[in-house]
């Protein structure tokens, strides 16, 4: 895997150094310090993967992840600083101009750390690796809906690809929409706060899932990271009792929950993402009459939890996150 690390300070340099010479099989090809030198050195040494600070001199990781992305599409892993920063949402517009994911930049203050960050690094660069960094593609078609029951819930599984195909999805789903959705999305504990503010500026009101408080009609609750999370019997969020299961928060933990609560009532959506993580929890909304669909591969930054739930019979449809959004509107005017 050849690598190109765009950071700015000499400290973090080292520190990333010193953890990707830990990874086997892995070459760091280059190393900038700045934006405008980081597009030339990446159209010229065409890294695998690149891990790209936000804050540089001369022009911002996200001004160069853009036209990395239109002259050479490349996966980027963006390094953010800013963990619990509601009101930063720099790490999310790094997604939006094509990063596959965002992770929390080192400070070089403590080596003692260096294994965790090694681990974490390989994990996400080898899912880097298996990406296709691309923009959304266009509406895809929309099959018949089979049933004319209205959902009451709609609970979605996503991970790496899936902070923008969110976006995108709620971005073409006029606000309010008449159901509470409730979101399972791989991410850094600490993000949450910010995803869901820059979820909320296409129109939707976004908000933490929060233990005890019932998934409310016109509002997307985005569970957090720190644990696995479930819709009980009485209807409201609950942390699962089990042990630290991981991707965290659990797509089939919660899917399989809203099966169990709410049966055919329900509708789930599995998007970009590896793993197989959805994919069960999907298969148990299928088994109830539920209507299921996926993100399709043309739209997808990582297939893998699609293309798992497509494979174990947990959906049959397959559509970009606009087309997603028209089919969740043709469910509620089934009413």
């Amino acid at each position: 895997m050849r690598v190109m690390v765009v950071e700015d300070s000499r400290v973090v340099q080292a520190y990333l150094g010193a953890c990707l010479r830990g990874i086997p099989d892995l070459e760091v090809v280059a190393i900038e310090s700045d934006g405008v030198t980081a597009v030339a050195t990446a159209l010229e040494v065409l890294p695998d993967v690149i891990l790209m600070d936000i804050e540089l001199p001369g022009q911002s990781g996200i001004e160069a992840t853009k036209q990395i992305m239109a002259r050479r599409p490349t996966p980027v892993l963006v390094l953010s600083a800013h963990l619990d920063g509601a009101d930063n949402p720099r790490p999310f517009e790094a997604l939006a101009a094509g990063a596959v994911e965002v992770i929390p930049k080192p400070d070089g203050a403590g080596f003692g750390e260096i294994d965790a960050l090694r681990a974490r690094l390989a994990a996400s660069l080898h899912a880097a690796m298996a990406s296709s960094p691309r923009r959304m593609s266009a509406v895809h078609g929309i099959r018949a809906l089979a049933t004319t029951l209205p959902p009451t819930v709609v609970a979605i599984a996503s991970s790496t690809g899936g902070p923008a195909a969110l976006h995108a999805l709620l971005t073409a789903l006029p606000a309010p929409y008449a159901c509470p959705v409730v979101v399972a999305q791989h991410i850094e504990f600490g993000f949450e706060a910010g995803l869901c503010q820059w979820l909320s500026t296409t129109g939707h009101r976004v908000e933490i899932g929060v233990v005890g408080q019932r998934p409310q009609a016109g509002v997307v609750s985005v569970l957090r990271a720190d644990a696995n999370y479930v819709v009980d019997a009485g209807g409201a969020i609950a942390r699962h009792p089990g042990g630290p299961e991981r991707p965290r928060p659990s797509g089939d933990l919660l899917l399989t929950s809203v099966a169990e609560r709410y049966g055919a009532r329900a509708m789930g959506i599995v998007l970009s993402g590896m793993g197989r993580d959805g994919s069960v929890g999907l298969r148990a909304l299928h088994e109830r009459g539920c209507r299921t669909a996926v993100q399709d591969q043309a739209s997808s930054v990582v297939f893998s939890m699609p293309s798992s739930a497509l494979a174990n019979g947990a959906a049959t449809q397959a559509l970009a996150p606009a087309a997603l959004a028209q089919w969740l509107l043709q469910a509620q005017e089934a009413r």
